[in-house]
């Protein structure tokens, strides 16, 4: 499931963001990270354990939900582009604005749930200093997320929203070696599986790898996949400024040889 999560995020974001020219690299890499995307969920559908408590039905909802949740997730950041881009907001007033409708809405959420409630059984149950830790680390959760944040919208402001999510697919495989080690993904009868394990990371690594292509980090020297990154293009056209600089010194020499004579 977590390789399917990271995996839409760049296609849908790449899909609604396409008012921009998509380049022929780009368009490559694309179908390399919606291929892996579909032999990730295929392998879901062979490696998971589709039984009484999970039908396929549910796991197909599952799935559903997934695609949705980080649909609009993409669907934000491309509003969010197109207001820094042709409407000039202030990247932190709009993430302030974010900020405000989010905790009106957590509020809304806290009538009907309580979430204090949950704080105080656990302060009753665990130690002082345990409780305490567990405070400082909410505290140190709520500014980190606040950082990413903001990295978030300063790097679609400045990039785009394609580029936001090039970080998450390094941390990608770090992630499933994680879950895999701790035993909290990758589960087959009740054992790790490692074939189910080795091959999600090595779609992982395909897709970090095509997700810096697209992002033209790394350029394919290959079928004219290099022809239109940014680098070339800034090397051809600086080519094409010292010939006509050429051009012109000897044009100049020329005149003034004629003017001598």
């Amino acid at each position: 499931m977590f390789a399917i999560k990271r995996n839409f995020i760049n296609i849908s974001s790449a899909l609604l963001y396409i008012k921009f020219n998509i380049l022929r690299h780009q368009i490559f890499s694309l179908i390399v990270i919606g291929a892996c995307l579909v032999i990730v969920i295929i392998t879901e559908f062979i490696f998971q354990e589709i039984n009484i408590f999970l039908p396929y039905g549910h796991f197909f909802l599952a799935l559903v939900i997934i695609v949705l949740t980080h649909f609009f997730n993409s669907l934000l950041d491309l509003i969010e582009k197109y207001l820094f881009e042709f409407n000039f907001f202030n990247p932190f007033k709009t993430l302030m604005f974010e900020g405000l409708f989010g905790f009106l809405l957590s509020c809304i959420y806290c009538i009907f749930n309580n979430p204090f409630e949950e704080i105080i059984l656990y302060q009753k149950e665990q130690t002082t200093n345990i409780f305490i830790i567990f405070c400082i680390l909410l505290i140190l959760y709520t500014f980190l997320s606040g950082a990413k944040n903001a990295f978030r919208i300063v790097t679609t402001h400045i990039y785009s929203p394609m580029t936001t999510t090039l970080m998450e697919y390094f941390c990608n495989p770090l992630y499933m070696i994680y879950d895999f080690i701790s035993d909290a993904d990758f589960i087959t009868g009740g054992k790790r599986n490692p074939a189910y394990f080795i091959l999600n990371l090595i779609l992982g690594l395909v897709i970090s790898i095509f997700s810096c292509v697209y992002n033209e980090f790394l350029i394919l020297f290959c079928c004219n996949f290099e022809y239109y990154t940014y680098s070339q293009i800034a090397e051809r056209a600086s080519s094409v400024d010292k010939e006509l600089v050429y051009v012109h010194r000897n044009d100049h020499n020329d005149d003034d040889d004629e003017d001598e004579e």
